[in-house]
């Protein structure tokens, strides 16, 4: 039988295993607490409220000079509303405090992007514009597919019947044609077509040609105007990507890659707001595109999109690739010098100081355990 000692000492014991589980558990509850504060701040800073039923009214402002938009949400909590229902049986006193509580409920506004959509809103052929034309992307990186989608106003698509085919001719920015393609339009009077960059093609500004081609027969029969609706263009940017290194303490580097007609600088991770930021700079009255790739181990979740500091608009950005590890925007702004912030709600934590004290913690803890074996004489592994 084990003597009165003994058993002393293994009660000992196992008060001191007790003492380091509760320590490492209260560190690792601690190291929890700090990283949801972390991220509702982050969160907050986006403008979303979570848990509160609101009411809320959009509103879009009109566009400034500088083409840019902003989109507002005013709400107002569902217990203001309540508390303004109910003030005819309140004294006055309580009546003016509820009012004031409503308003400055209904002043307060909070920039919230919806879910980025994966293309642009469709061009549609009208009778001004008898044929639409559009390409899927505004920027396409050498070897990249260019996507080309199209549509004929029914008026004109009566007029030269059917079979009819598009032509599609890609040319650079020296005016030299690199790749063509035709391809059959559809019954309904729409098409699309991919022609595929060569991944030799320099940087600059490209022009797609549409031509549609129908019997000469029924051309004859057309006038000139609008043969000459038979044709039309748009224009896209070809960017090779730089890659830039981001450094996030306790990780391997991270790799964005940013393709861009202006000049980008500052590309920064900053990981209390969850967000990646970056300048861009270009010649005023000229239009920019910017496409970034953001490693999803860095940033991810919901994503939004600030351009100085407002929520930029739905046409104004699309995600043009989302795989398993990375995210690919593709921003549109009017050229000046901009701050754009992508930011999102779950990002990868640093090695930093909340880190630090949670091991300062577990290493004390487990020094004064193992001073107390020593002091009842048990050996320690």
């Amino acid at each position: 039988m084990q003597s009165y000692k003994d058993k002393l000492r293994l009660m000992n014991v196992m008060k001191s295993k007790l003492i380091l589980f509760s320590i490492i558990v209260l560190s690792l509850v601690s190291f929890g607490i700090a990283s949801v504060g972390m991220s509702d701040n982050a969160f907050a800073q986006t403008g979303v409220n979570v848990g509160v039923e609101t009411e809320t009214e959009v509103k879009i402002g009109e566009k400034s000079d500088d083409g840019e938009s902003n989109v507002s949400v005013e709400g107002k909590t569902e217990t203001s509303v309540e508390a303004k229902a109910q003030t005819s049986s309140e004294t006055k006193a309580e009546e003016k405090s509820s009012e004031e509580t409503s308003e400055t409920s209904a002043k307060a506004e909070s920039q919230v992007q919806l879910a980025i959509k994966s293309s642009y809103p469709k061009v549609k052929a009208s009778s001004e514009n008898s044929f639409a034309v559009q390409s899927k992307q505004k920027l396409y990186q050498p070897g990249e597919m260019i996507r080309v989608e199209g549509s004929l106003f029914s008026g004109l698509m009566t007029q030269l019947g059917a079979s009819n085919t598009v032509n599609v001719q890609i040319f650079d920015n020296k005016g030299m044609m690199v790749k063509e393609s035709t391809v059959q339009m559809k019954s309904g009077g729409g098409f699309d077509a991919e022609v595929l960059l060569p991944s030799n093609s320099v940087n600059g500004e490209y022009t797609i040609k549409s031509k549609i081609i129908s019997d000469s027969s029924v051309l004859g029969t057309l006038s000139a105007e609008t043969r000459a609706n038979l044709e039309t263009s748009t224009k896209v940017i070809v960017s090779t990507p730089s890659s830039v290194k981001i450094k996030v303490e306790g990780h391997d580097d991270f790799e964005v890659k940013v393709a861009s007609n202006s000049k980008v600088t500052e590309v920064k991770f900053k990981e209390p707001e969850k967000k990646v930021s970056f300048m861009v700079e270009g010649e005023s009255g000229t239009k920019g595109v910017t496409q970034i790739s953001i490693p999803k181990a860095l940033l991810s979740g919901q994503m939004s999109v600030m351009i100085d500091g407002k929520i930029m608009a739905d046409e104004d950005v699309i995600v043009t690739a989302n795989t398993e590890t990375t995210t690919k925007l593709e921003l549109n702004y009017h050229h000046s010098i901009h701050q754009i912030d992508v930011v999102g709600t779950n990002a990868v934590p640093e090695f930093g100081s909340v880190a630090l004290i949670v091991m300062v913690v577990a290493i004390s803890g487990i020094i004064l355990v193992s001073s107390k074996y020593s002091r009842l004489g048990i050996r320690t592994i």
